[in-house]
């Protein structure tokens, strides 16, 4: 009876956290660790939820607390959390450290890699950063058939409010001021434009990421600008940006859907 009672806090908190009610969520994830068959996949979800409303020191908690079971199944998860706990909290290097173990772990997540050239990057380990950047492509080049798109959630939008924009804005301008040359920090700059729906802002940012980024090519900046384009009706100028896309990732299904969505739009225009 206290296992099914305690797996039904567990659904309620998943639902809850797919509905972006995370404090409901947080609710129901507490009530329901007392359950040893949960415990981990609770703990899991909790530090995820506590993540999402910004309260990294009980999100590093419950991962901790996860983690003191090596036996887990959940052990990359919670390690994964605890990193990117430590990018928001700005604290470079025990992320880069993180990753690193991540990396241990499972040595094909280029991920981990991402997040890791992203910490090396703000620490000013540009060669570091290059060489997880390159190795992500590679991993993603092996992989590239497997591509699959997730949609956003709705709440991941809308409840994006101009006081959360504000504080987004805020921080990370705070911290171009004093590395104006950060790829990463204009691409997650112009990714909070986008949720704003400031568009043109957007399209400005990921072009100034692409400008700073040290390799050969942006596949994400590149991606999201494409969108923004398309999202601006400058259709033109995003099926040329598709078409460069493709060069480097002739394989991608988004990006060639992107382009077929431009070119029927333009299409339709010539006809009008």
């Amino acid at each position: 009876m206290d296992f099914q009672i305690n797996n039904t806090y567990f659904e309620l908190g998943n639902e809850a956290f797919d509905n972006g009610d995370f404090e409901e969520a947080i609710k129901n994830y507490l009530a329901s660790i007392k359950s040893e068959n949960i415990k981990d996949a609770a703990l899991r979800n909790l530090s995820e939820a506590y993540y999402e409303i910004q309260d990294y020191t009980k999100s590093l908690k419950a991962s901790d607390q996860l983690l003191l079971n090596q036996e887990s199944s959940y052990i990359a998860e919670a390690l994964f959390c605890k990193g990117n706990c430590y990018q928001a909290l700005k604290e470079y290097k025990k992320a880069e450290e993180i990753f690193s173990i991540i990396i241990e772990i499972l040595p094909f997540e280029s991920s981990a890699y991402y997040n890791r050239s992203n910490a090396r990057e703000k620490l000013g380990n540009a060669k570091g950063a290059s060489e997880d950047r390159a190795r992500v492509d590679l991993i993603e080049k092996d992989s590239r058939d497997k591509e699959t798109f997730s949609p956003p959630k709705p709440h991941e939008i809308e409840d994006y409010s101009l006081d959360k924009f504000s504080a987004d804005k805020s921080a990370l301008l705070a911290e171009i001021a004093s590395n104006p040359t950060s790829y990463s920090l204009h691409y997650e700059l112009g990714n909070a434009f986008v949720k704003i729906r400031e568009l043109d802002k957007a399209i400005s940012c990921f072009n100034k990421a692409i400008d700073y980024y040290p390799a050969e090519f942006y596949k994400d900046a590149n991606q999201n600008l494409i969108a923004a384009y398309y999202d601006t009706a400058n259709y033109q100028k995003a099926i040329e940006l598709a078409d460069e896309y493709n060069r480097y990732y002739p394989d991608n299904e988004i990006i060639k859907e992107m382009k077929g969505w431009a070119l029927s739009e333009l299409a339709k225009a010539s006809k009008e």
